[in-house]
């Protein structure tokens, strides 16, 4: 039973990595000081006062960035994940425009997943049509509590909105961040219909097999434990009453192979939690490409998709 649950264990590490983006053990080693392990839980398990504080003061928005900005990086990204807490101090996150706010155009906001960085949609940027789009991109540190992270992102972002008059934008999220998204659009939404275009990639809306042993893991990284299947965070976006008339366009992958959890899957997220009968029942139409869980990001068939939706809805 112990050597059972040492290969469970061990398991949920290997995922939380190759789910982070850190497909080898070496880049990992390369992003996150090996100090990393030897930290006590205590060291992340701020009380939630003083994390909500800290995140706030440190969270920047309407601020011009380019996606080579330093603060983006896979390295701040990996301790997003990792030591989010660090990340909070360090880095801040925030909500940028990529380049001065022009009202003639539409804004995008672009949310990226577990580990990831505004980086992750350099191609799908580059790729929109610069005329009538205008992306909006959010950084922020992926281990913090799920619905920290969409208080944050809200109440930020409905400063900037009202600070710059957008009465309409679109969202388009990667992987972790269709779950946040989905919960920040119920928000958003609720006086004012502000999002009626929402786009997901590799989305794990029916949570991750491995995120089942975090009592177990020799350190807390909040998000994690808001994937389990069977969480709070995602029992309550089963209620697609949140999307009050958003049109959702689901997007999947399924280039995979096989894992401690199976073989139906993106390499990372399976197949049946990217099709939770929820998600699929909240969408206007469902998408699948031979792409796995990041080359999702960088497929020239899906950028080509994202911009037929946009063009035709919009």
């Amino acid at each position: 039973m112990k050597i059972r649950n040492c290969f469970k264990i061990c398991g949920s590490i290997v995922l939380l990595i190759i789910f982070s983006g850190c497909s080898k053990l070496d880049n990992f080693k390369e992003n996150v000081s090996l100090s990393f392990y030897s930290q006590e839980k205590s060291e992340n398990d701020v009380k939630d006062k003083q994390i909500l504080k800290m995140y706030q003061s440190n969270f920047a928005y309407g601020k011009i960035s380019t996606l080579d900005s330093r603060k983006f990086s896979r390295k701040y990204a990996q301790t997003g994940l990792w030591l989010p807490y660090k990340f909070i101090k360090k880095i801040g996150g925030g909500i940028y425009f990529l380049n001065k706010y022009d009202s003639r155009k539409i804004p995008i906001l672009f949310v990226h997943g577990a580990g990831g960085t505004p980086l992750d949609w350099e191609y799908i940027i580059q790729k929109l049509d610069k005329t009538r789009y205008q992306p909006i991109i959010v950084s922020y540190p992926s281990g913090v509590k799920l619905s920290y992270t969409v208080d944050i992102i809200n109440e930020n972002l409905e400063k900037l909105l009202t600070e710059y008059d957008i009465n309409k934008m679109v969202v388009i999220a990667h992987s972790m961040g269709g779950l946040i998204s989905k919960s920040l659009i119920k928000e958003l939404n609720k006086n004012k219909k502000r999002v009626d275009l929402f786009i997901t990639l590799s989305t794990p809306w029916g949570g991750h097999a491995g995120a089942t042993n975090t009592k177990d893991l020799p350190y807390y990284i909040p998000s994690w434990n808001d994937m389990k299947k069977d969480s709070q965070f995602i029992k309550l976006l089963k209620n697609n009453n949140i999307f009050n008339g958003v049109n959702h366009y689901l997007i999947f992958g399924y280039k995979g192979k096989i894992t401690l959890y199976g073989r139906d899957n993106d390499g990372t997220i399976s197949i049946e939690s990217q099709l939770s009968q929820y998600a699929q029942d909240g969408a206007i139409s469902i998408f699948g490409f031979n792409e796995n869980h990041t080359s999702i990001l960088i497929s020239k068939k899906v950028s080509k998709k994202i911009n037929i939706i946009l063009n035709d809805k919009l």
